[in-house]
């Protein structure tokens, strides 16, 4: 029996006051065109990326890895965003920046 494979790309973002969730769905493949285009995943990550760092929540690059790598997807760059781990490990690079922050206040 194959998988479950999940239509939607989320990120969940840690905020001191609230957590701020970024959820897309993956368009059909249909109408893709050129085998060179950037994955599907990839391109919708890419998206809640720019809604996360396009809003008031978003903390810095400089802030922790992830957050630089969330920027970086945001504007054009990075690579192994079509990977389902992708935002999990972003999210929880920011998360742990964010707690040692909080502990250390």
């Amino acid at each position: 029996m194959p998988g479950y494979a999940d239509k939607h790309v989320n990120l969940k973002y840690a905020c001191p006051e609230q957590w701020l969730y970024s959820r897309e769905r993956v368009q059909d493949s249909k109408g893709e065109t050129s085998p060179c285009a950037e994955p599907l995943r990839a391109r919708t990550f890419r998206t809640v990326c720019r809604n996360l760092v396009e809003s008031d929540s978003f903390f810095r690059a400089n802030f922790s890895w992830g957050d630089r790598q969330i920027l970086d997807a945001a504007t054009g760059r990075g690579r192994a965003l079509g990977s389902t781990s992708r935002p999990v490990a972003l999210a929880t690079s920011h998360h742990l920046a964010y707690l040692a922050a909080r502990t250390a206040a």
